[in-house]
């Protein structure tokens, strides 16, 4: 099971890249985030903890994140949480317009027995974790594009 979320930004594939890869700035540019620390790394990979509300609803994870600047790429795989073992992967290009954000979840690997259950990946995947990822494409946006308007 997958889903994707996309978005197009009035700006530059770098702009949107470098704020996008920016976690510990999202409390402050994204409102549903409560918080992300950095905890640790392992070569590539680095470890943030990730805290938002889906709609008042408080979740929160561990995730590996590797950062690709040449590609636009962002890798997560979650590591605690309810959904661990998923797997996300934030895609950014150019577009005739701008940039095409598109930000794909895997659910095939979630490693908690519940949530790993058919109704579960539903119910994660369309209750929560889309929710969560519009609103963090869309407040993006927004911030993005304010600042592009500002210059």
């Amino acid at each position: 099971m997958h889903t994707v979320n996309t978005i197009r930004i009035s700006a530059d594939p770098d702009t949107v890249y470098t704020t996008a890869a920016n976690l510990l700035a999202w409390p402050k540019i994204l409102p549903h985030y409560r918080w992300v620390d950095h905890v640790g790394g392992q070569g590539f990979w680095q470890i943030y903890e990730m805290a938002a509300r889906r709609s008042g609803i408080p979740v929160k994870w561990l995730s590996l994140a590797n950062f690709d600047p040449l590609e636009r790429r962002i890798y997560f795989r979650h590591i605690g949480g309810l959904t661990r073992g998923m797997e996300v992967v934030w895609m950014i290009d150019p577009c005739q317009d701008g940039t095409e954000v598109r930000i794909l979840h895997e659910f095939d690997r979630l490693k908690v027995p519940l949530v790993s259950s058919c109704i579960g990946k539903f119910i994660t995947s369309r209750i929560f974790v889309e929710h969560v990822a519009d609103e963090t494409l869309r407040w993006m946006k927004t911030w993005i594009e304010q600042r592009a308007a500002q210059s």
